[in-house]
């Protein structure tokens, strides 16, 4: 019964066992870098297209339909209302290269000031890092920690995207919070431990079935066997005990006799046991017209 139990729920078991581990070993980090390559290919993407905001009202300066001061306050006033996201909370802001906060939506108490020394919980120097970014490449990563959206009580780790505008000197950036790629990866996860449990529930109950099923017929398979031992001991009891020659086909133990048969016949018990019992028998009339034997 041991036997069979590991026979049939094992590899069940070992499969689930092997989804669950590829699920949550390879598959959930694999889905947390996708996500986050994903974060981070959005940003730079934001980036750019609030960036080409600046380029146009540069582009209205150069042609002289606004001065310097004009065509900067239209593009203040137009990166700061820009929102996005599920809650709308999302945002852009700029700073230049000295660095000085240009606009921010949700810490306008900082603009006008000099950041050269603002620095994170952590002492990075945030946006002399993102001015260093963009004298260096014109574009790059920043990671820092900052408030979260528009709530400073909270402050959490964050990856910006800042890009640099040459006529102004300004940097234009948005970012993204790694808690909020923590969470979509949660939530999968979640949604997959789920399905996890129910695959474990019904691969349970059908082992539970088959194991049921499987001890029935092991029970039935021995009782039969044993009640065909008894009825043959019964039987041979019978051929010994008769008067006559007497002998009979015990399954794969072949002939049995008993002892005026064997005597008769001139076998010993292991030969006899050995002939075939058309040897002993003559066939009937319709056996030879039909050349086959009916036992």
């Amino acid at each position: 019964m041991k036997r069979l139990a590991l026979r049939t729920g094992l590899p069940a078991l070992l499969a689930v066992g092997l989804f669950s581990g590829v699920v949550f070993f390879h598959f959930l980090p694999t889905l947390s870098r996708a996500v986050m390559d994903q974060k981070r290919l959005m940003i730079r993407e934001l980036t750019e297209s609030s960036w080409n905001i600046l380029a146009r009202y540069e582009a209205e300066e150069r042609a002289g339909r606004l001065t310097r001061e004009q065509a900067q306050d239209a593009a203040i006033l137009q990166v700061r209302s820009l929102h996005y996201g599920q809650e709308g909370k999302d945002y852009f802001w700029i700073n230049d290269q000295q660095p000085r906060m240009i606009v921010h939506p949700y810490r306008p108490d900082l603009e006008g000031s000099d950041l050269s020394a603002f620095a994170d919980p952590h002492g990075k120097l945030i946006f002399v890092a993102m001015a260093d970014v963009v004298r260096r490449e014109g574009a790059g990563y920043v990671d820092y920690m900052w408030q979260w959206k528009d709530d400073p009580a909270r402050i959490v780790p964050k990856l910006s995207y800042v890009k640099g505008f040459a006529p102004w000197g300004w940097i234009i950036g948005t970012g993204v919070y790694t808690d909020d790629v923590d969470r979509e990866v949660a939530a999968v996860a979640g949604r997959l431990q789920a399905a996890a449990l129910l695959i474990l529930a019904a691969v349970t109950l059908l082992l539970v079935y088959l194991l049921r099923t499987s001890f029935q017929a092991e029970r039935g398979r021995l009782s039969t066997a044993a009640a065909l031992k008894t009825s043959e001991e019964k039987y041979r009891s019978l051929v010994e005990s008769a008067g006559e020659s007497i002998f009979m086909s015990v399954g794969d133990e072949g002939l049995f006799a008993n002892a005026s048969m064997l005597k008769l016949a001139g076998y010993d018990r292991e030969e006899f046991a050995r002939l075939d019992a058309g040897q002993l028998v003559l066939p009937t009339p319709a056996e030879l017209e039909s050349g086959r034997r009916h036992w």
